[in-house]
């Protein structure tokens, strides 16, 4: 997931059809594609779109009023964010400044004839001077469910650097509940788009997503989710083994499956940190492609 935003719009994606349905054990299914045995119950098809208003992030934006103009930032997020800001005018000013949860400031005040040219980026939470001590995940997902890693850390595929480099990709189906796997509040969400691809680099900052801000100031991050399903909202205290959303294949993805990471915000980088995902005894899971997770 890429922080870096720049104005644009978003382009028109077609709609797709999930398939909805209850097999004979009275489990609920959610597929891209109709059932194969006519012995399952009634099917539903969900029309999903990409209809949906755009979702509030952090911006900086030139405001003009009374003979200047004020460059203003705002943070809608639950949580800090740190901008970043180049501003190029007859000189250059670069400005670092965090804003706390759901807050607007006035970061530069030029003329109002001065020519700007504004560039920026944000990095979820406050700068950290060094990575918080490791804490223990369960496995964000139902208990009772078991699904294998299909890329862990330093994965050569797309976990190679950073922000992913300590990142695990989890193979759910389709529609599979994602469940908190650690407590905290929710930051910013992201339910945005219907499809997904890992063939066009227009996808790369297309995943909905989740984003939980924990005590210790790190966030985490669960990506690619179903467009619809998200359970929680920004600002919910969510507590862990609680349901976020469904699994999905939206954004950069060969396929449906959740991207987890849990992040830091190091000295205006994110970047994810190494964690360790635990079994109901405590004992810690190997976290290799072709590992295999139990929720409980």
């Amino acid at each position: 997931m890429v922080f870096v935003l720049a104005s644009g719009v978003s382009l028109p994606l077609n709609a797709q059809t999930i398939y909805k349905y209850q097999s004979a054990d009275g489990s609920w299914h959610f597929s891209d594609k109709p059932p194969a045995s006519k012995a399952d119950g009634k099917t539903q098809q969900l029309e999903l779109t990409s209809e949906k208003p755009t979702i509030d992030a952090p911006q900086v934006k030139m405001v003009s009023q009374d003979g200047h103009k004020n460059i203003v930032a705002t943070n809608p997020w639950a949580g800090p964010v740190e901008m970043l800001v180049e501003i190029r005018t007859d000189q250059y000013d670069y400005l670092r400044h965090t804003l706390p949860a759901d807050s607007t400031e006035t970061l530069l005040e030029v003329p109002q004839n001065q020519t700007v040219d504004l560039d920026f980026y944000y990095v979820p939470g406050e700068p950290l001077d060094s990575i918080p001590k490791p804490q223990e995940y369960s496995p964000p997902f139902a208990p009772g469910k078991t699904y294998g890693i299909s890329q862990g850390f330093n994965g050569q595929f797309s976990h190679n650097e950073q922000p992913n480099l300590y990142a695990l990709d989890i193979a759910m189906p389709l529609g599979s509940d994602i469940h908190a796997a650690r407590g905290g509040i929710v930051m910013a969400v992201k339910d945005q788009y219907v499809i997904g691809s890992a063939s066009y680099a227009y996808f790369y900052d297309k995943a909905n997503y989740v984003n939980i801000l924990h005590d210790d100031g790190t966030t985490a991050i669960y990506a690619h989710i179903l467009q619809g399903s998200v359970k929680v909202k920004v600002g919910d205290r969510v507590s862990r083994g609680q349901l976020l959303a469904r699994s999905g294949n939206s954004g950069f993805s060969t396929g449906p499956h959740l991207h987890f990471a849990v992040r830091m915000n190091s000295n205006g980088h994110l970047k994810s940190v190494p964690f360790q995902v635990v079994d109901e005894k405590g004992g810690a899971f190997p976290l290799n492609s072709g590992d295999f997770l139990v929720g409980w």
